[in-house]
């Protein structure tokens, strides 16, 4: 329960469970995962034995509904992970918002019909629409199962959000306006309406993956930096011109259907993650905090008591603060002046708010930093000059 007492029970944090299971490991992924097959049923079994006694103790615990839960992988709706889930979700009860990743090969009517009630938001990993780019990253998924069973099971309510997850600058041809705006006229055509959210990454080459080897052996190439841009730059317009508003680099979303789970990640909330390879934040009044990480693998996790394998690190001023504009400066809400000001001395904050305004890329407005819209492409620059003004 040491884990537990950094906590305030009476303002319960935002809820992250990691299931690393999935079918095989995908190319470019560099996060913790095991293909289900190799881990064994075993470790499968011992695993969410292990999440289902760590999510009562957390019920327990906490005063008071969730603000989100998110159930990341690994691929979470696999057949033989769906039944462990709805019972870890049964046990950690309402939030005003429920996430689950999922792959779009195992997205079933069965699935979704377990999880009526248990979820309010779906995250579909589609990454794209060309079946020949899905392969090149290790993806063999069926998209049209988004046709066949995802819309129509939005129609009728067992899905009430969607998002869907895209990868681009594959190479130098954009192909993800043409390929959407079928998938939006197919939408159109049979009645069924947009998904809520779309999130839009840059393929991010990884070391250690089986994608960076490939580039390193030549078999793969890369897009530079400026042809990287002039698609992104493309793809924002045109998802833009959709009615997606794009509130963070990679993100968008219609009516302003955000997801709060990550909207917190990015605006400082404090979260509490379990299972192998999860993280923690937790914050104090005095304005340092804790990191918390379970380093251990999923075969371990399994086989070790509650709580255990978790290490804790301590989180100073400073440290903080350069993780509210790591996160914060990619939204379009920016970093609030005030938080900073609770975790900065007042000269640095100063001169950090001069710079910032006689910067042709940030805003200083409504009592926060932000990067103009018209800048977002070059945003790791501006994070990077503030962040040098706090370390």
């Amino acid at each position: 329960m040491m884990l537990l007492e950094n906590y305030d029970r009476n303002h319960p944090p935002r809820i992250y469970v990691h299931i690393p299971f999935c079918r095989r490991k995908c190319a470019y992924c560099s996060f913790y995962s095991i293909p289900s097959g190799l881990a064994g049923e075993r470790v499968r079994a011992g695993y969410f034995k292990r999440l289902a006694s760590e999510s009562a103790l957390i019920r327990e615990y906490f005063n008071g509904d969730f603000p989100s839960i998110y159930i990341g992988g690994g691929t979470p709706n696999l057949p033989e992970n769906i039944g462990y889930v709805s019972e870890i979700l049964q046990i950690l009860g309402n939030s005003a918002e429920i996430s689950m990743e999922s792959n779009v090969s195992f997205v079933t009517e069965d699935m979704l019909n377990m999880l009526r009630g248990r979820i309010t938001r779906l995250s579909v990993g589609v990454q794209s629409f060309s079946r020949r780019d899905r392969i090149r990253i290790g993806r063999y998924d069926d998209t049209d199962l988004l046709y066949g069973v995802l819309l129509p099971a939005r129609k009728c309510g067992v899905v009430s959000a969607l998002n869907l997850d895209f990868i681009t600058n594959f190479d130098k041809r954009e192909r993800f306006v043409p390929l959407f705006s079928k998938f939006a006229e197919h939408c159109g055509n049979s009645g069924f309406e947009l998904p809520e959210h779309i999130s839009l990454y840059s393929l991010q080459i990884e070391q250690g993956t089986a994608y960076s080897r490939l580039v390193g052996e030549g078999l793969r190439a890369v897009p530079d930096d400026a042809a990287q841009a002039r698609q992104l730059k493309r793809e924002w317009e045109y998802l833009a011109g959709m009615g997606y508003e794009h509130y963070e680099v990679s993100a968008f979303a219609r009516t302003g259907n955000y997801c709060r789970h990550n909207l917190g990640y990015w605006t400082g909330d404090g979260f509490l993650g379990i299972g192998s390879h999860a993280s923690s934040r937790c914050y104090f009044s005095d304005g340092t905090g804790l990191e918390i990480k379970c380093g251990i693998s999923a075969a371990e996790y399994a086989a070790s008591n509650v709580f255990s394998g978790y290490e804790t690190g301590h989180l100073g001023r400073t440290d903080i603060a350069v993780e509210l504009v790591l996160a914060g400066l990619r939204t379009k809400f920016g970093v609030s002046v005030s938080r900073l000001g609770e975790l900065c001395d007042p000269d640095r904050l100063e001169r950090l708010i001069s710079f910032c305004r006689k910067s042709d890329g940030l805003v200083v407005s409504d009592g926060s930093i932000r990067i103009r819209d018209d800048m977002m492409l070059f945003c790791e620059y501006y994070i990077r000059r503030v962040s040098d003004f706090l370390e």
